[in-house]
């Protein structure tokens, strides 16, 4: 398991990455590009993603809980079974 958690990755491109099952819980993830990553089973409590490109990528089965989604892409994401509450 990759631990991001409390990383600041503003701003970076991590479009087609693997984070499967990856922790990235209380990360600053502001306009990050995450299109078409596999964030499948990954923990993103408390992540900050706003303005985040997340398009394409499969979220399913993540931990969203408290994540700050404002104004980020999701369009054609996977969000099955994600906690988004």
């Amino acid at each position: 398991m990759m631990d991001l958690s409390d990383a600041d990755l503003e701003d970076t491109g991590l479009s087609d990455s693997d984070i499967e099952d990856g922790d990235l819980s209380d990360a600053n993830l502001v306009n990050i590009d995450l299109s078409d990553a596999d964030l499948s089973e990954a923990n993103l409590r408390d992540a900050d993603l706003r303005s985040a490109d997340l398009s394409g990528s499969n979220i399913r089965n993540a931990n969203l809980c408290r994540a700050n989604i404002q104004e980020a892409n999701l369009s054609d994401a996977d969000l099955s079974l994600a906690n988004i509450s």
